[in-house]
Formats: structure tokens, sequence, C-alpha cells
């Protein structure tokens, strides 16, 4: 036999606030987000290596030299991760001030709400 439904429990009050937060979270995550950033691209770097490193394996063991515009090629990849690892880092910069302006008015209405 089929057991009856139970009733859904009753939804909570709201907190006066979202969530508690420290006065160290929004640092943290910002520090976490720029952290994982930069170890992406020093990966992203690493990986954008490989052929060139195959490359120059290759020649080594045919006793060749690698040409010139092989270097050009693997400098101007390493610059163009730092050019993209600087745009990325300093949106994320832009980013978490917004959020941080945002937050900070949002709870600063509530409180001013809340005393009147």
């Amino acid at each position: 036999m089929k057991e009856p439904k139970k009733p859904l429990p009753k939804p909570q009050e709201p907190a006066p606030f979202r969530h508690p937060v420290s006065p160290f979270e929004p640092v943290s995550q910002f520090l976490g987000h720029s952290l994982a950033a930069a170890i992406g691209f020093v990966g992203l770097a690493l990986i954008s290596r490989i052929p060139v490193l195959i490359l120059s394996l290759i020649a080594k063991w045919l006793g060749m030299e690698l040409p010139p515009a092989l270097h050009v090629v693997e400098e101007l990849m390493f610059w163009a991760d730092v050019i993209l690892f600087t745009v990325v880092f300093a949106s994320g910069v832009v980013i978490f001030l917004v959020e941080m302006y945002v937050e900070t008015k949002i709870r600063i209405i509530e409180a001013l709400q809340r005393r009147t």
C-alpha cells in the first residue's frame, strides 16, 4: 500500500543578512581566484611550449640549429600568455571591486531600513 504523502516543511524565516560574512572572506575569495588564474596561465605557458621543445629536441638529435624564426615564435607565445594573464587578472580586479561595492551598498540599505 502507498503511504500518505507527508506535508512539506514550512520555510524558515529569512535571516537579517543573506549569509554571515567575515571581514576576510572577500579578500580570501579574491586571492583564491587570483591564484587559480595564475596557476592556469602557468599551465598554459608550459603547454604552449611543448611543440617548440619537441622541435628543439628533434633538432638537437639531428645535430641542427633551430631557425631564428622559431625563437621569435616562442617569445611571442610567452608574451601573449603574459598579456592574456594581465587582462584576465585586471578584469578580475574590476569585477571584484564592483561586486564588493554593490554588496556593501545593499547591506547599508538593508541596515538603514531595519533601523527605521
